[in-house]
Protein backbone atom coordinates (compact mmCIF):
# COMPACT_ATOMS: atom_id res chain seq x y z
CA UNK A 1 0.00 0.00 0.00
CA UNK A 2 1.42 3.27 -1.08
CA UNK A 3 2.20 6.46 1.68
CA UNK A 4 -0.10 8.52 0.37
CA UNK A 5 -2.93 5.96 0.25
CA UNK A 6 -2.42 5.34 3.43
CA UNK A 7 -2.21 9.10 5.01
CA UNK A 8 -6.10 9.26 2.70
CA UNK A 9 -7.60 6.34 4.67
CA UNK A 10 -5.65 7.96 8.26
CA UNK A 11 -7.84 10.91 7.16
CA UNK A 12 -10.75 9.50 6.04
CA UNK A 13 -10.85 7.40 9.76
CA UNK A 14 -10.06 10.93 11.49
CA UNK A 15 -12.80 12.81 10.08
CA UNK A 16 -15.29 9.73 11.50
CA UNK A 17 -14.01 11.49 14.94
CA UNK A 18 -13.10 7.77 15.81
CA UNK A 19 -10.11 7.84 17.92
CA UNK A 20 -7.05 6.41 16.67
CA UNK A 21 -4.33 4.90 18.40
CA UNK A 22 -0.66 5.14 17.62
CA UNK A 23 1.84 2.22 18.53
CA UNK A 24 5.39 3.53 18.58
CA UNK A 25 8.70 1.99 19.81
CA UNK A 26 10.70 3.00 22.58
CA UNK A 27 13.22 4.18 20.81
CA UNK A 28 14.57 7.46 19.60
CA UNK A 29 13.05 7.21 16.27
CA UNK A 30 10.15 5.40 17.56
CA UNK A 31 9.60 8.76 19.70
CA UNK A 32 10.61 11.20 17.15
CA UNK A 33 7.57 9.91 14.57
CA UNK A 34 5.13 9.87 17.25
CA UNK A 35 6.09 13.33 18.11
CA UNK A 36 5.82 14.38 14.14
CA UNK A 37 2.44 12.47 14.16
CA UNK A 38 1.27 14.77 17.38
CA UNK A 39 2.34 17.59 15.77
CA UNK A 40 0.64 16.82 12.38
CA UNK A 41 -2.72 15.75 14.62
CA UNK A 42 -2.57 19.07 16.28
CA UNK A 43 -2.04 20.96 12.74
CA UNK A 44 -4.98 19.07 11.12
CA UNK A 45 -7.50 19.32 14.03
CA UNK A 46 -7.75 15.93 15.02
CA UNK A 47 -8.14 15.51 18.52
CA UNK A 48 -9.05 11.75 19.08
CA UNK A 49 -5.67 10.23 19.29
CA UNK A 50 -3.47 8.39 21.43
CA UNK A 51 0.15 7.50 22.07
CA UNK A 52 1.16 3.82 23.24
CA UNK A 53 5.06 3.09 23.83
CA UNK A 54 5.60 -0.49 25.16
CA UNK A 55 8.32 -0.87 27.99
CA UNK A 56 10.60 -2.47 26.97
CA UNK A 57 11.54 -4.91 30.49
CA UNK A 58 7.74 -5.60 31.02
CA UNK A 59 6.92 -6.33 26.86
CA UNK A 60 9.55 -6.76 25.18
CA UNK A 61 10.68 -5.04 21.73
CA UNK A 62 8.48 -4.10 19.37
CA UNK A 63 5.50 -5.34 18.60
CA UNK A 64 4.59 -8.19 20.86
CA UNK A 65 1.46 -9.96 21.91
CA UNK A 66 2.31 -9.07 25.75
CA UNK A 67 2.19 -5.05 24.51
CA UNK A 68 -1.06 -5.57 22.87
CA UNK A 69 -2.44 -7.34 25.32
CA UNK A 70 -1.71 -4.72 27.98
CA UNK A 71 -3.20 -2.25 25.44
CA UNK A 72 -6.16 -4.21 25.13
CA UNK A 73 -6.56 -3.86 28.58
CA UNK A 74 -7.07 -0.27 28.41
CA UNK A 75 -10.69 0.16 27.39
CA UNK A 76 -10.89 3.50 27.98
CA UNK A 77 -7.69 4.33 25.51
CA UNK A 78 -8.62 1.59 22.81
CA UNK A 79 -11.41 -0.39 21.59
CA UNK A 80 -10.70 -2.90 18.55
CA UNK A 81 -14.64 -2.01 17.63
CA UNK A 82 -14.35 1.71 17.73
CA UNK A 83 -10.41 2.46 17.25
CA UNK A 84 -7.75 2.04 14.47
CA UNK A 85 -4.16 1.29 15.60
CA UNK A 86 -1.42 3.57 13.71
CA UNK A 87 1.92 0.84 13.87
CA UNK A 88 4.88 2.78 13.65
CA UNK A 89 8.01 0.54 12.78
CA UNK A 90 10.53 3.36 11.93
CA UNK A 91 13.51 0.43 12.21
CA UNK A 92 12.33 -0.94 9.05
CA UNK A 93 11.47 2.50 7.73
CA UNK A 94 7.79 1.58 7.66
CA UNK A 95 4.10 3.60 8.13
CA UNK A 96 1.71 0.44 8.30
CA UNK A 97 -1.71 1.28 9.51
CA UNK A 98 -3.47 -2.21 10.23
CA UNK A 99 -7.49 -2.23 11.48
CA UNK A 100 -7.32 -5.59 14.53
CA UNK A 101 -9.46 -7.78 13.39
CA UNK A 102 -11.00 -9.95 16.26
Amino acid sequence: MSKKRIFKDFLKEAKQHRPIVFYTDNDCDGMLAGSVLMSMCYRLGIKDFFFFSPLRNAHGYGFTDLAINDLLSQPCIFNPKTNQLVRLDCIKNQFQKDPLLF
